[in-house]
């Protein structure tokens, strides 16, 4: 019995050694896998025997030629079009026409004869994304204008889109122009309607171009919380035989991203702007009727690329052999996007 037990013991031991042994021999690769390896990165064909003599090996060797940072850093090939936070491209235009419906509510940021001013850190009220970047704050310009982070512009902002001031700001533009109140005139805030479905207003009502006598713009920038989408809603307008030209649509945090609207004849058949400086005219016969609604939306499905595909070290693709490879997805639309 004591012999058996001593051989039991003595084999176990044996065998503990061998793994011991087989262990260390795999942490130190000879010069052979070295050499497998380095025809392995140059893209030379291994054969079916050399491959497996260096797979043991092979990931050990790949994390030390290149770190998952630097592979990250460092992509091999890609597909699709990845998020370029872009307002304009990201957001598509439509327009629509309803019934202009003041708010009542909320906070009154400004009345009277309001000239120049900003409303800094006003709550949206939930967060809202706008151009790929989520915001619980915004700022109000008098001037026709709302931003959204970055620096806030100077209060005599009359070219919101094309300026180059608000350093980092992404700016939305009702009527971008030199404004004022009338004794009448008041900026108003307020977040309307339950989760998810609430949106925050901002309301011009009784505003005209500055010292302007005749003038009357009623007008609200409309943020959603359901799908992002940005609304312009116009309401009741009096213009004075002087032709004015504003500056309507998006800005990213430069001027050279914009998604703006432009016309000369009608305010329902506007067009893109080709460049930032595009306005539209406001005339006694070219304004926005009571009711017109400018929508600016993110994609309504799904739209999901590949943005960046990398592995561990440089890569060689011998015939058959299989390579092991990251991928890095991203989600350009607004929507949730499930993965199998």
């Amino acid at each position: 019995m004591k012999k058996v037990l001593l051989l039991v013991c003595f084999a176990i031991v044996a065998t503990q050694g061998l793994w011991a042994q087989e262990a260390k021999m795999r942490q130190q690769p000879d010069q052979q896998v070295y050499q497998l390896y380095e025809r392995y990165k140059q893209n030379q064909t291994l054969s079916k025997e050399e491959y497996n003599a260096l797979n043991p090996y092979l990931s050990e060797l790949m994390q030390g030629d290149l770190s998952v940072q630097a592979a990250q850093n460092r992509s091999i090939g890609g597909g699709g079009t990845p998020q370029t936070n872009l307002v304009s491209t990201a957001y598509n235009f439509s327009q629509a026409t309803g019934t202009y419906t003041p708010i009542t509510g909320g906070t009154v940021l400004g009345t009277g004869a309001v000239d120049d001013n900003n409303y800094t850190a006003q709550p949206i009220g939930f967060t809202f994304i706008y151009d790929g970047t989520p915001y619980t704050t915004l700022g109000v310009n008098s001037n026709g204008f709302i931003w959204l982070g970055g620096t806030a512009p100077a209060t005599n902002t009359y070219t919101p889109i094309s300026g180059i001031g608000a350093a980092g700001s992404r700016i939305i533009s009702a009527l971008g122009g030199d404004l004022q109140g009338l004794a009448s005139g008041e900026i108003r805030r307020q977040t309307i309607g339950t989760a998810p479905n609430r949106e925050c207003v901002i309301q011009w009502s009784n505003f005209r171009h500055f010292g302007a006598t005749g003038d009357n713009y009623n007008f609200q920038i409309r943020l959603r919380e359901a799908d992002g989408r940005i609304e312009i809603h116009y309401g009741g307008f009096a213009k004075n035989a002087t032709n004015r030209n504003y500056q309507v649509g998006l800005r990213g945090t430069a001027n050279t991203d914009f998604n703006n609207r432009t016309t000369t004849t009608n305010w329902s058949a506007s067009t893109a702007g080709t460049v930032n400086s595009a306005t539209m005219s406001l005339t006694t016969t070219v304004l926005p009727t009571s009711g017109l609604i400018y929508r600016f939306s993110l994609p309504t499905t799904p739209e999901v690329a590949v943005t960046n595909i990398y592995t561990l070290g440089k890569v060689g693709i011998p015939l058959g052999n299989p390579v092991p490879l990251r991928v890095r997805v991203a989600n350009l639309s607004a929507n949730p996007v499930t993965a199998d």
